[in-house]
This record gives structure tokens, sequence and C-alpha cells, in this order.
């Protein structure tokens, strides 16, 4: 597993976080999407297609409804056992080379975009070279749904080779494509930007920029800096923390005398005071700096563009100028010329 790499954060007081401006999506050439034209002239994302049980997890389908779609699978039930048998038959330890090449040969006729969950559930802990037996044939089915379950298999698996494996197939597919699938774009997009897992905003990311996906550089933008804020203005709430700088003396505030026979004492009452500055604080914004997708986008970012965009760094209105004044422009006057 790739070692998950620190990310740098800052906490400011009372600050106010820079909203991007809404972004156009670039004429890109093979680095594309399906578009439809908006009321600014540039291109937007039409609908993704991508395989249904893909479109209940990435849209954050409520449980009921994916309850619903489960029941209304119930094949899935069967084609699990026959994969189990299959499996038993033909993929277990020391299995002839000859009968594991019927093996594939019935496996990849069960290959299917809807079928992947399943083929995961029962294949899932199996050797890299059986698991991956459903990617190359996905890989040849030169399907948009098809290429979606590539790319999912290359940004969600937990195992880092099958990772690679599928992201160096689907970049096959994308160099023989003149656009992106919109469906790569949506998961892709919805992980830099939902997702709470760290890994897996890096793993898309780094996706973005090995797929050379100009569409996806608004997302990277928003990504490479989050910021989540306390307080705000309920103030009557009191404050989110204080700091005290200062010095506490001790003083005898109040004197009981005891008295007994043939003898007499004093309980003395000892109390603090507090003398210096006290700070209350009743806002805070946390930043977060990702690091690896600023680095892919600047590595993205620059390649397409053909200068280097380091010099925006982490100012993300430097980046929203940019992107729309400069990339965009560029980018449609490149498309102009091919097309010329």
């Amino acid at each position: 597993m790739t070692p998950h790499r620190p990310i740098l954060s800052a906490v400011c007081g009372v600050v106010c976080l820079l909203a991007l401006p809404a972004f156009a999506t670039p004429a890109e050439g093979r680095a594309g999407s399906n578009r439809a034209a908006d009321s600014s002239g540039h291109a937007k994302p039409s609908g993704a297609i991508m395989p249904a049980w893909m479109t209940q997890e990435v849209h954050n389908t409520p449980e009921r409804e994916k309850a619903i779609y489960r029941r209304e699978r119930l094949g899935h039930d069967e084609l699990e056992r026959e994969m189990r048998r299959m499996r038993f038959e033909f993929f277990r330890t020391g299995t002839p080379p000859a009968v594991r090449e019927v093996g594939i040969s019935r496996a990849r006729k069960m290959a299917d975009p809807e079928n992947y969950p399943v083929w995961e559930k029962v294949f899932g802990r199996d050797r890299l070279e059986v698991r991956r037996i459903v990617l190359d044939e996905l890989a040849s089915m030169e399907s948009q749904e098809a290429d979606a379950v590539l790319a999912w298999a290359a940004l969600r698996d937990r195992d880092e080779r099958y990772r690679a494996v599928a992201e160096s197939l689907l970049q096959r597919r994308l160099a023989s494509q003149s656009e992106t699938p919109v469906a790569i774009i949506d998961l892709l997009g919805r992980d830099l930007l939902s997702s709470r897992d760290e890994r897996r905003i890096s793993r898309a990311a780094a996706l973005a920029d090995s797929l050379n996906i100009a569409g996806l550089i608004p997302h990277l933008i928003a990504a490479q800096v989050s910021g989540q804020s306390a307080g705000g203005e309920a103030q009557e709430r009191g404050a989110l923390a204080w700091i005290l700088v200062g010095r506490q003396r001790a003083f005898i505030s109040d004197l009981t005398p005891v008295v007994a026979d043939a003898t007499v004492a004093f309980d003395p009452t000892l109390s603090v005071i507090t003398d210096g500055v006290m700070i209350r604080v009743f806002d805070a914004h946390v930043f977060t700096y990702r690091t690896e997708v600023h680095r892919s986008l600047t590595g993205l970012s620059s390649r397409l563009w053909g200068k280097s965009t380091s010099r925006l760094g982490y100012d993300q209105q430097a980046w929203a100028d940019w992107y729309l004044d400069e990339f965009l422009p560029a980018m449609d006057a490149k498309t102009e010329k091919l097309g010329g």
C-alpha cells in the first residue's frame, strides 16, 4: 500500500474563505467531455453514463432505495453461486494451466459492467492474474459503462497493483477516444469535492493528472485547499476558546481567629488575583493544504497550457482568474486551430 503522505494544516482566527466562481468546462480535444453549450458559449457536461450500481454509490442514494435496487437484482444471487462454483473448479491453487484456461474463457463471458460488484465479492481476494481477467475484458468492450468501471477500480480498489493495472488499461482506452466519458469526470470529480478520505482524494487527483482530463481542473483547484469554520454569528453561545497571558498573585483575603483554652491561632483564606490579558476566540477557520492535489493540478495545468502554473501557488482567486481569463481562451483557440 502507498503510505499516506502528510498534509499541511493551518489554523486562522476570524478569516473569510475565498469562493471560487462558477467554472466553465474547456473544449478539451481528447481530454474533453460529452457537452452541451451553455449561455457563456463554453461547454458543460451532459448526463453521465455508468452502471446502475455505480450510480447508487456515487450519488449517495439513501439506504432504503439501495435495498429496493438490491431486491430487484435477485439474479445476482444465482450469478454469485455460479462464480463461486467456477472459482472452486478452475482457479484453485494447483489447477493445471489447461483447466485454468477454460475457466478464464468462462469468466470472460460473465464479465459485464453490471456484474462487477459480484465479481469483486467472489474474486476480490484472489491473485492479481485472476482478478485482472475482468479488467482485460472490460477494456475490450469499448463502452462508456466499462470505462467507468475501470476508473472505479483504478480509484477505489484496496490493492495498489490492481489499481495500477486498471489505470494502465484506462489510459489505453482514453488514448483512442476524442473525449473523456462524462461518467469518469463525474466519478473523479465527486471524490475530489465530496470524499472524506484524504487518500481517495489524492488518488482522484493523481488519476486526473495521469489521464490528462482538463475537465477536472476546476475540481482540482477547489480541492487543493479545504476549510471548515466554527463559531460564526452565534456568539451568545460563548467563546470557542480563550487564551490567557498574565501573572497570578496569591494573597490572604480573610483571617479567622481560632481560640481555645490557653491557645490562640488563625485560619487564613487564600485567594488569587490575575493580572494580564485574556483573548477570547469566537470564530475560527481550519485550512487544509493538500500538497498531492496541488502537485497534480500544477502538473496537469502546466502540461495542457504549455506554461508553468506553479507561480499560482495555493491562491484560489489567482487560479480562478487564470482558468477563466487565460486557460479557457487558450484551449478554445487550440480547438479552433485543430478544427481549421
